[in-house]
């Protein structure tokens, strides 16, 4: 009965794990093809003292000022707490998307390479973070990313 159980249990977690990456993929076009004119790729290492500040922040920011932006935060292999803040902060409802470096990769593989398409913005956010600097230049990445999209758009 424990064998049957334990196989069970591995095969659910083989197929919730598929099942994610699946649905990762599907989220990744989707973000590739949004009505959002601006994507904001924040790729992060060993950034647990700052990252929670800095994510609310860009989610409050987004949210009151109605700057369209989809946030797609990549972890780059931080070996301390940023991944599972990250998890934290995203869960119950999805605010961002969620990578690791792992899965980022694949992506670029299935044709989904976000960092050359023209209407993402990239920043690197690592230790030490200068909190009030770095979100004032995030913040000016993405306001100028957003307005060159919708140049873009009005003249097309």
């Amino acid at each position: 009965m424990k064998v049957a159980f334990s196989l069970f249990c591995l095969v659910m977690l083989l197929t919730l794990t598929l099942w994610r990456k699946k649905l990762l993929q599907a989220k990744l076009r989707q973000i590739s093809t949004a009505y959002c004119p601006g994507i904001l790729l924040l790729y992060v290492h060993n950034c647990e003292s700052h990252i929670e500040g800095i994510i609310r922040d860009l989610i409050d920011w987004r949210q009151l000022t109605g700057n369209c932006f989809e946030l797609v935060v990549v972890d780059r292999g931080s070996s301390d707490c940023t991944a599972r803040i990250l998890e934290k902060l995203n869960y119950p409802y999805q605010k961002f998307y969620l990578l690791d470096e792992e899965e980022f990769k694949k992506t670029e593989i299935d044709g989904l390479n976000l960092k050359e398409q023209s209407n993402v913005a990239t920043f690197y956010l690592q230790e030490p973070v200068d909190f009030a600097g770095d979100l004032a230049k995030i913040k000016k990445i993405v306001l100028n990313q957003i307005s060159v999209a919708r140049r873009s758009r009005v003249s097309a």
